[in-house]
């Protein structure tokens, strides 16, 4: 069956369903395809560094301002960024012994969670690291050209 033929009155009627509640469903569910559609056109909207009103990146203290940050909170948001990391990289010790306890009897289900524990906690540990980085060298680069080793281009 194709997606298009789904809550059709047609098909309401082969499942039982009220032709008025397939079409409801159909606009409940277009309506959030549609919501998420619309999200992910905006993610990158208000990402561009050129943008009006977006921070001048060469400047730190805008960079500090956009982020939420004062220069007195400075060393306090570093060490607390260093400490999440590091809590994170703790997290991930039991996903890398679960994956590999799992993978010796093929357990999928804890498989599958030991390997999105290691994910989402090297995700978050890498993410704080390129912050701190930042913060510590108090100049801006963005998080592409820091990941592939690259110097700023600011």
């Amino acid at each position: 069956m194709k997606y298009k033929d789904f809550f059709t009155p047609k098909h309401a009627l082969k499942t039982g369903l009220n032709p008025h509640e397939a079409a409801a469903g159909r606009r409940l569910i277009g309506g959030q395809i549609g919501r998420i559609r619309r999200h992910f056109k905006d993610l990158h909207k208000n990402r561009d560094p050129s943008a009006p009103g977006a921070p001048d990146l060469a400047d730190f203290d805008q960079v500090l301002n956009h982020w939420g940050i004062t220069r007195a909170q400075l060393p306090e948001v570093i060490k607390v960024l260093k400490l999440e990391m590091w809590l994170y990289a703790f997290f991930s010790i039991p996903g890398f012994w679960l994956f590999y306890l799992f993978l010796q009897n093929f357990n999928f289900f804890f498989l599958t969670s030991s390997v999105l524990l290691i994910v989402m906690s090297s995700t978050v540990f890498v993410c704080r690291w390129w912050r701190v980085k930042v913060l510590q060298d108090q100049q801006f680069i963005f998080f592409k050209d820091w990941f592939l080793g690259r110097e700023s281009e600011l």
